[in-house]
C-alpha cells in the first residue's frame, strides 16, 4: 500500500540529486568555493580616534 509513495519519494530524491550534481558540475562549485562563500566578509578597520 505504501509502495507507490515510497517509489515516488525515491524517484523525486533521485531526480533532485541528479539535478544538483549537474548544477555543481556546470557551475564549477568546489568545497573551497563553498567555504569561501560561507565566511563573513572582512571587516573594515576601525577608524582611529584623534
Amino acid at each position: 500500500m505504501a509502495l507507490p509513495l515510497v517509489r515516488a519519494l525515491v524517484t523525486a530524491a533521485t531526480a533532485m540529486g541528479t539535478f544538483l550534481a549537474a548544477l555543481v558540475v556546470a557551475e564549477g562549485i568546489t568545497p573551497a568555493s563553498v567555504s569561501a562563500a560561507l565566511k563573513p566578509p572582512p571587516r573594515d578597520p576601525e577608524p582611529a580616534i584623534e
